[in-house]
């Protein structure tokens, strides 16, 4: 099934939905409308080009209060949603009643935007307004009116109920007669206080709208909105009850959640994708997808499986405790890679409900804790390298909706997955071809045959004992491999000469850090701090060494530890012309160096790391 393209489908609910919807960008002073879908051109008058670009301030009729434009401002300061009835003005400038829903919604990396939704309320108001001024429509408009209107009297009483209680509610109007607010929600009680009530019958709000729950008479549960305002009693003047205008949002709230699950989905999506492009190891990508795809899911938890050759490791855990972690290690303990690859029987995800007792030949009876569970294999290039897995231990139905978006992500994750297990490859593949570029010219230059390996081990390790990040050690074991790369231009008589170099011979030899330099600087892929190590590697801490006599901490840090590895290598190798030192006397002539010839604080380091015992297997 092809996963839908979210970002169409919210596009297209915009474009055609009944309500104007404004997308906004509210900056202090010059706030404008960014987009405007057609109900909003068809309400306004306007077209889309005289709206998007423009204040929408510029909809504000006469008639709108001060109180309600100070409200907006406050919770617009204050990042909070704000709902009202308004009167708005239209091109032609004539008025319309709207109610104005503003929200907030946040999209990184761009920032913060409104969504302004207005539900033209003209024919309701209209209605409303008739009530004072057309007895002879006032029933008629009741008994016909979609909304359920009633009234109550101070003691909180319905005294009137129209037709459409029953249709509403499964109460008919007599029945509702006498009852007070019977019928809200047990938890939406704080929605709709004695205390809100209280402030419209003192005159303190001309209405109050609220949306709450109510239960039917059959006990389901409904969405309304309700409009709240002080009349006067229609047959006895002089005395005030409080209208009660109730239309059933059931439908809108439902296709409101659906809208922000799919919202949520396209959202995890892109932050999935985004997060994707800064993940540096395969199982980085594998846990992002984990942590944004199970809250959107009916699932308990989720976890990844790598595959460590036939065996199975579990890894990003998210959503349950430690003791379901270790259960979930005992039963992959008990099973293989080929246990996984005959469940999933391909690279498509994988669903099973409490019901299956069997996939394919797999026998799947017994599983207390894996009784809902998806299998989504990880793969590139028609190999799994391994399965994110979300599982619930009870009976649930996952929605088509949750197998879409784990669909969708198993694409992505794998795409992932897949390039960067290709860098991955390509990256050893460039380490081994600069490991062979140092073997190369040990090839050529015997007496130093094995100096490349040794270097890069212990470069590692002075690496580290320095606290080196993975970046930086790639970094530093590039340049050792390379470091006499420049050598390859030296003439072997010089290069190969078993006696004393004349000055002459001395100086071609203090050529190949700059010679070497030359060669590898226009190779893009190497880091500035390989070439460092290329060029620096023979300057000394005193200011005595070679191709720029640079001293101290002027000398590139990773050139000043290469320093320290180097000469620890000469003096433990054995040459024509010395025998190799021990360990004891390479590191005695190190401590005589530090200060002078080479970095004392990473000769310390150097000698404290090659004196710590080995551990133990």
């Amino acid at each position: 099934m092809n996963t839908p393209d979210w970002l169409k489908l919210t596009s297209a609910a915009l474009e055609s939905t009944f309500d104007a919807i404004l997308i906004l960008d509210i900056v202090p002073g010059q706030p404008r409308i960014l987009y405007a879908n057609p109900a909003a051109e068809r309400l306004t008058g306007y077209p889309k080009p005289d709206l998007e670009g423009h204040n929408p301030r510029m909809l504000e009729s006469e008639n709108i209060s001060q109180q309600i434009i100070s409200e907006v401002v406050s919770n617009v300061r204050s990042n909070l949603p704000y709902q009202c009835r308004a009167q708005f003005k239209r091109k032609d400038g004539s008025t319309y009643w709207a109610e104005l829903s503003l929200s907030p919604i946040d999209i990184e990396p761009q920032g913060r935007y409104w969504i302004s939704t207005h539900r033209d309320l003209s024919s309701e108001m209209r209605a409303q307004e008739a009530l004072k001024n057309r007895d002879d429509l006032y029933q008629l408009i009741l008994n016909n009116s979609p909304g359920l209107y009633r009234m109550y009297n101070r003691e909180g009483r319905c005294v009137y109920a129209s037709a459409a209680s029953e249709r509403m509610l499964g109460y008919a109007p007599n029945e509702m007669v006498g009852m007070s607010f019977d019928l809200l929600h047990p938890e939406d009680h704080g929605h709709l206080t004695d205390a809100d009530i209280e402030e419209i019958w003192q005159g303190k709000a001309d209405y109050r709208a609220y949306e709450y729950r109510v239960v039917h008479r059959s006990g389901r549960t409904l969405w309304v909105s309700s409009t709240m305002r002080v009349i006067g009693h229609p047959e006895q003047p002089g005395e005030r009850l409080l209208l009660v205008v109730t239309e059933d949002i059931t439908s809108r709230k439902k296709a409101q959640q659906e809208a922000r699950e799919q919202n949520q989905r396209y959202t995890s999506l892109l932050e999935l994708k985004y997060r994707i492009l800064l993940a540096n190891q395969p199982l980085e990508v594998a846990e992002e997808a984990i942590k944004l795809a199970l809250p959107l899911t009916e699932y308990e938890f989720g976890f990844f499986i790598s595959f460590q050759e036939e065996n199975l490791h579990l890894e990003a855990f998210h959503g349950a405790n430690p003791e379901v972690r270790q259960q979930i290690e005992h039963v992959l303990a008990r099973n293989t890679r080929a246990t996984v690859l005959q469940l999933l029987e391909g690279t498509k995800p994988l669903f099973i409900g409490a019901e299956n007792t069997r996939i394919g030949k797999t026998d799947v009876q017994n599983r207390k804790l894996f009784r809902a569970f998806a299998l989504l294999p990880i793969h590139a290039d028609g190999e799994v390298y391994g399965a994110i897995s979300f599982v619930h231990r009870g009976h649930i139905e996952v929605s088509p909706s949750t197998q879409r978006l784990l669909g969708a992500i198993e694409e992505r994750v794998s795409l992932a997955y897949s390039k960067l297990v290709d860098i991955q490859r390509l990256e050893a593949s460039r380490e081994e071809t600069m490991r062979t570029l140092g073997l190369a010219l040990e090839y050529r230059d015997y007496e130093t045959k094995g100096h490349t390996d040794r270097v890069i081990e212990l470069c590692q390790k002075l690496g580290e004992g320095v606290g080196l990040d993975e970046e930086t050690l790639k970094e530093l074991r590039w340049g050792a491999y390379l470091h006499d790369i420049g050598k390859i231009a030296t003439p072997d008589a010089v290069l190969l000469k078993p006696g004393k170099l004349d000055p002459e011979e001395w100086a071609i030899i203090k050529q190949h850090p700059v010679v070497g330099f030359e060669l590898t600087r226009s190779i893009p892929s190497l880091p500035e701090r390989t070439l460092d190590i290329v060029l620096h590697h023979q300057e000394r801490w005193n200011g005595s060494g070679y191709p720029e006599g640079l001293s101290g901490k002027t000398i590139p840090f990773l050139a000043r530890l290469f320093a320290v590895v180097d000469v620890y290598d000469a003096l433990t190798s054995e040459r024509p012309y010395k025998k190799a030192f021990s360990h004891e006397a390479a590191i005695s002539q190190l401590w005589k160096e530090a200060g002078t010839l080479l970095d004392p604080e990473l000769v310390q380091v150097f000698v404290q790391v090659m004196t710590e015992p080995v551990p133990e297997a």
